[in-house]
């Protein structure tokens, strides 16, 4: 009789385990089956069994990794409507100003007065030159395009820093007289790990950007910090209450005082992007009117410092 009792009282558990446990795997799965994707809702399965606790850490596990990238793809969809809407309204300004040089310029030509062809010229050389603005800004876009590739890829190699830096200061060499740059180097002969041409891209891009809102001499500083070379270049600023040097890098950004401007917004966002594809770090900091660029490189070490 009592081997019967222990057998039933075992069913009797059995059946009990086997209800608890289909009950929680229904709860999981109504859980699963009602969450919004990408939500933060975690599964929690309510068993004192510890392979079920394990089985619901790899489920919110993978949840959470789910939700991460939905949270990625949303944020990159967000960003590309910003940035054709940025697109659509810098070049939709300067096709508007060719247009309107162009109609002008009709009405110049058929007006049959003395000056009608001097002042169509006039008008068709402003629409040509609004074009060529609208073109510009679609190149940097295509290159900016082309920097952001994570698939791109970048012939480095030992680059010495100084003659890269002197050769675009010296292309800009008229622009930069009143700025009247000042390169003082720690280490004249250092060599850099980068693709030759990306890097000259970002010293053009930081000295373009320094010359068009730059109110100060331009000063160049490279000097080594652990392991690591650091090019800073700073000079001061007109406003800089209208700078956000978090979104300095920012596709398109452009400080308030200087939205009128010919820069198209995206010079510093490729600088940025070279960088990161090159491993080095490009940052910004903002000291009262002085603006500083920085560069963070791998190099090859000459001398003790």
């Amino acid at each position: 009789m009592s081997v019967l009792v222990v057998i039933l009282a075992f069913l009797i558990g059995f059946a009990l385990a086997l209800a608890l446990i289909a009950r929680e795997a229904r709860r999981a799965a109504s859980v699963l089956e009602r969450r919004v994707p990408g939500s933060s809702e975690k599964l929690a399965i309510y068993l004192p069994f510890c392979y079920f606790k394990r089985l619901a850490t790899a489920f919110n596990s993978a949840l959470d990794e789910e939700r991460g990238l939905a949270l990625k793809e949303r944020k990159r969809s967000s960003d590309l409507l910003r940035m054709l809407s940025d697109l659509s309204h810098d070049i939709r300004t300067p096709l508007a100003a060719a247009r309107g040089h162009l109609q002008l310029a009709v009405l110049e030509d058929g007006a049959g007065e003395s000056g009608g062809v001097v002042g169509a010229v006039d008008h068709i050389n402003a629409a040509l030159g609004r074009i060529g603005a609208t073109s510009a800004i679609l190149d940097q876009m295509l290159d900016l395009t082309r920097a952001s590739d994570p698939d791109k890829t970048y012939d480095l190699a030992p680059t010495p820093l100084l003659p890269a830096l002197l050769g675009v200061l010296d292309n800009h060499e008229a622009e930069l007289l009143s700025l009247e740059p000042a390169v003082s180097f720690e280490d004249e002969a250092v060599q850099v790990e980068a693709d030759a041409s990306a890097l000259e891209r970002i010293l053009e891009n930081l000295v373009t950007n320094a010359i068009r809102h730059g109110r100060s001499a331009l000063r160049c500083v490279e000097r080594w910090e652990g392991a690591k070379v650091l090019l800073a270049m700073s000079n001061e600023v007109a406003d800089p209450r209208s700078i956000d040097p978090s979104a300095l890098f920012d596709r398109f950004y452009r400080a308030d005082s200087s939205r009128s401007g010919n820069g198209t917004g995206l010079g510093l966002a490729i600088a940025k992007a070279l960088a990161d594809g090159m491993g080095m770090e490009l940052t910004t900091d903002l000291q009262g009117n002085v603006i500083t660029f920085t560069l963070a490189m791998n190099a090859t070490r000459t001398h003790e410092a």
